[in-house]
């Protein structure tokens, strides 16, 4: 066989090689974006949550004291509350929480004791890898009147 012949076939097997390595790393890459993209969803998810808890909690700032107790026991995809304004800040709150959260759930406790209300908003929500999550909140509510 000729010198030619054989750089020829050694040129082939490096190519071959170098594709099946390239290929190698190809497929690593893809699963470390894999795991990003995963990441990220967790993270979007999180702060989804973390928003909608301050974000009723901010609102129930913001309406009479004496109205406070009638968001105790609220769940969304249950009943929504009998009285206003609850009700439709309710309404609202359970629309965004089932939106952004896959199967997305909020429960909301009312403690009034004298002047104080302590109120807890839970929001949880499945991940990607079918584990619950949830974020939780508290904050304490003094009458001003």
């Amino acid at each position: 066989m000729s010198k030619v012949a054989e750089e020829r076939g050694q040129s082939l097997l490096e190519v071959l090689i170098s594709i099946l390595f390239l290929g190698a790393i190809l497929l690593m890459s893809l699963n470390f974006m894999a795991a990003g993209i995963r990441g990220n969803s967790r993270g979007r998810e999180m702060s989804a949550a973390a928003y909608l808890a301050q974000e009723i909690l901010e609102t129930m700032k913001t309406i009479d004291f004496e109205d406070l107790s009638g968001f105790d026991g609220f769940v969304t995809g249950g009943g929504l509350p009998a009285q206003e304004p609850a009700r439709t800040i309710c309404s609202e709150w359970e629309g965004n929480v089932q939106g952004e959260l896959p199967l997305g759930l909020g429960e909301i406790d009312v403690d009034v004791t004298g002047s104080r209300a302590r109120i807890s908003v839970v929001v949880k929500w499945v991940d990607g890898v079918n584990k619950e999550r949830q974020v939780r909140y508290e904050t304490l509510i003094a009458n001003r009147a």
